[in-house]
């Protein structure tokens, strides 16, 4: 459609369950959770366990309210041209 071409396979990577491998502790990672895809990084709470975690509209760390189930690594940004 107009000299625009759609992809056809998802190239980013597959996703990882939970129960087979985690990410390395403090690292953004692409989730799903209770049927949503969100970025959420994986990282230490204030009691020292590794959660998956976001930060609020103030800033604070959360963690997060449903279980992650399955990751994957985010893709490469773009270059600048």
């Amino acid at each position: 459609a107009n000299g625009v071409t759609f992809a056809t396979d998802n190239n980013v990577g597959h996703w990882i369950p939970v129960s087979e491998r985690l990410p390395e502790p403090e690292t953004d990672v692409l989730t799903f959770c209770c049927g949503n895809i969100d970025i959420l990084t994986y990282r230490y709470n204030k009691w020292g366990e590794v959660r998956f975690m976001f930060r609020d509209e103030c800033g604070y760390w959360k963690e997060t309210f449903g279980e992650v189930t399955h990751w994957m690594p985010l893709p490469e940004p773009p270059k600048e041209e």
